[in-house]
């Protein structure tokens, strides 16, 4: 679920209204093997507030990621990652909104206008059984309309299962995936 780079990836040839420009904050909260890198660490190959100094060979983790920011235009300018402190993409295979926190802010996603969005996020994700996850590094917040629950710290191979529970509350579970050696 965490420690990797997610995206939808832009289709072949597609244009945004918006670039990274000054922002380079996903070079800094996400993990990327290929270079190596963990996350909360900057790229060794990133030029903070710059850009990526190996952009044309950049590896394809990094070229198939896309900023939320980026492809929802009609987001205001305080959701640029560098100003709001987090990077937030959408998970294709489980619908997932996931956001990736610069653990030198932790709580940056707490703050206004955020969370009230980030909540009313949640509630529609829920409605159709998926979740809104905040991490700071590999920490996991699963954001719920009436609270927030801590899940620990989540690896690649982990998954949160989200359904209606016995009495039509939500269930929510963490399926743990094989430990990396």
């Amino acid at each position: 679920m965490t420690g990797q780079m997610i995206g939808q990836g832009a289709p072949q040839g597609a244009s945004f209204k918006r670039s990274c420009g000054t922002c380079t904050l996903c070079c800094k909260v996400y993990d990327v093997p290929a270079v190596p890198k963990s996350m909360g660490a900057w790229c060794q190959h990133c030029d903070p507030g710059k850009g990526c100094k190996v952009w044309e060979s950049r590896p394809d983790q990094c070229r198939a990621f896309n900023c939320n920011w980026i492809l929802m235009d009609w987001l205001d300018e305080e959701w640029k990652p560098e100003i709001a402190k987090f990077v937030f993409t959408l998970e294709p295979a489980s619908g997932y909104l996931l956001f990736q926190v610069d653990p030198g802010q932790p709580d940056a996603w707490k703050r206004e206008p955020y969370y009230s969005q980030i909540k009313t996020w949640a509630a529609e994700g829920l409605s159709r059984a998926r979740g809104t996850v905040v991490f700071v590094n590999k920490a996991a917040t699963l954001v719920l309309p009436d609270g927030d629950a801590e899940l620990g710290e989540l690896g690649p191979q982990d998954r949160i299962l989200i359904g209606p529970g016995a009495t039509g509350e939500i269930k929510v579970e963490v399926k743990r995936g094989p430990k990396a050696n």
